[in-house]
């Protein structure tokens, strides 16, 4: 017990070491969009390595329009116990902010998945703060924040019938108000939709088998114009590991195509998922769990213990981004 102790101790020095060390003077000044980084290609690139991609589990990364404010997810323990908080930054007179918790933050709770509609005016996520509503008891739920000049208002849940009927995840939103989010109860786990009309949510329809093939398949993110969705899928068998990134399309006549792999040049023997597509849709970011460096080596130096827990790329999710071009090869010839 004294041992399990004395390493407990060790273990959150390390971690109050690490955010003793980041001091105000060491944030770099970046100007311009995308928080001035370079654009991608056509092979995933880390974002914003030691800004966004950090080290800590660094995830679902979204953006408003013009790429001039930034939300995502971070996540470590503390006890034993699972923090996850959303994070931004934001352009001030010209130079990016230092990264902050979103305002309405509660640390008793998390708050994960934040998808910022594509207008940059509602911020929605996923918690598990006590929703005070007796219809909506389920652990976790869709909440929005909405914008007021150039802060949130609190956050309210999304009312019955989103929530209240199991777990609710991964919510998107495409540019006229169709609310696409996964529902999880004791007989399934699919994606559903609901449109947003005169103020009101419709009953909640489950997408087709085409975008359900498995009981495996969640937090998909629709595009602005609603033409395709990225979801993660787990364990499907053409899956390149436990969990790939899949893509679907829809045309003008609400027909799906049946999910497609998106290959090697995303999709790895580890994790890609949560993606988040850019609201002029020329990007995707996504989180993936590329390791690059020589983490799980029993030859590992002090140097690289550190780097594990202060640089991305030693096995903890980090965030990428990518051409949405990518999507092209897979997208139906009648599409195009």
């Amino acid at each position: 017990m004294k041992g399990n102790k004395i390493l407990f101790v060790f273990t959150n020095l390390i971690f109050i070491l690490q955010i003793g060390c980041v001091k105000e003077g060491d944030f770099p000044v970046l100007k311009g969009d995308y928080l001035g980084q370079k654009p991608p290609g056509m092979k995933p690139e880390i974002f914003a390595p030691g800004i966004v991609s950090t080290g800590l589990s660094d995830a679902v990364c979204c953006f408003s329009p013009g790429g001039k404010e930034v939300y995502w997810n971070i996540a470590y323990s503390v006890k034993k116990e699972a923090k996850s908080f959303i994070v931004y930054s934001k352009i001030e007179n010209g130079v990016w902010t230092r990264p902050e918790f979103v305002s309405f933050t509660n640390m008793e709770y998390v708050y994960v998945y934040p998808f910022l509609s594509y207008d940059g005016k509602e911020l929605y996520f996923i918690s598990n703060e006590p929703t005070g509503l007796p219809d909506l008891k389920d652990e976790y739920n869709i909440w929005v924040a909405r914008k007021n000049g150039d802060k949130w208002d609190a956050p309210v849940p999304l009312p019955y019938p989103v929530n209240g009927r199991g777990i609710t995840s991964g919510p998107s939103v495409t540019n006229s108000g169709v609310l696409y989010y996964t529902l999880i109860t004791e007989k399934e786990q699919a994606i559903y939709r609901s449109r947003y009309i005169d103020g009101v949510y419709s009953e909640p329809e489950r997408l087709p088998d085409a975008v359900n093939s498995t009981d495996n398949q969640f937090d998909g993110v629709i595009a602005p114009d609603e033409s395709y969705m990225l979801l993660p899928v787990y364990n499907r068998s053409d899956s390149y590991g436990a969990v790939d990134l899949y893509v679907t399309f829809r045309d003008n006549h609400d027909n799906w195509t049946p999910v497609v792999n998106l290959g090697d040049k995303i999709n790895t023997k580890r994790v890609e998922s949560a993606a988040r597509i850019s609201p002029d849709g020329r990007y995707i970011f996504l989180t993936g769990l590329y390791i690059t460096h020589n983490w799980g080596n029993e030859s590992l130096s002090y140097s690289d213990i550190m780097n594990y827990f202060t640089k991305p790329g030693y096995g903890k999710t980090d965030v990428y981004w990518i051409s949405s071009k990518i999507l092209e090869p897979f997208k139906p010839a009648n599409l195009k």
